[in-house]
């Protein structure tokens, strides 16, 4: 049976990798108490725990950006979705067994995969505008992964 702390370390890896080492950017994974004195930064969100089960597991990828008193706020955010979407689309995500985290070993026969709705090999869709407690906006972009070998056993996502 797969363990879904592994399907979500394995993610949160592949992102750390892809976006917060490239991008720089600061980000929160899936801690619900997170306080940052950046502008701008990325909370990662497991909605559900399905992946593994033959079924995919909604993530959520919020970007929130501080309004400051003058109202401005960072204006790059639409250069962030893209970034996320772009590393999201086609993803090759390597998935680790972490029962030892400090040396996690390589499942060499699956890896996640990330999905919309429609079987495409791509994120579900990007939500802006959210309203968050002041002195915050933000925008979410959602997607599914799933563990390949459910995928290519013919089940439905």
């Amino acid at each position: 049976m797969e363990k879904h702390r592994d399907i979500e370390l394995s993610f949160f890896d592949f992102i750390y990798t892809k976006l917060e080492l490239v991008y720089n950017y600061t980000i929160n994974y899936g801690n619900a108490i997170f306080e940052s004195e950046e502008d701008l930064w990325i909370n990662v969100v497991f909605e559900e725990i399905n992946a593994g089960t033959k079924r995919s597991s909604p993530v959520r990828l919020d970007v929130v950006t501080r309004i400051h008193d003058s109202g401005a706020y960072e204006n790059n955010e639409l250069d962030v979705l893209d970034n996320i979407r772009s590393v999201l689309t086609n993803a090759d995500i390597s998935y680790y067994n972490y029962d030892n985290r400090l040396s996690p070993i390589l499942f060499t026969n699956n890896k996640l995969i990330v999905v919309n709705s429609d079987g495409r090999f791509t994120v579900e869709r990007i939500h802006r505008g959210i309203d968050l407690k002041l002195p915050m906006v933000g925008s979410s972009v959602y997607c599914n992964v799933k563990l390949l070998s459910d995928f290519a056993q013919g089940m439905t996502i």
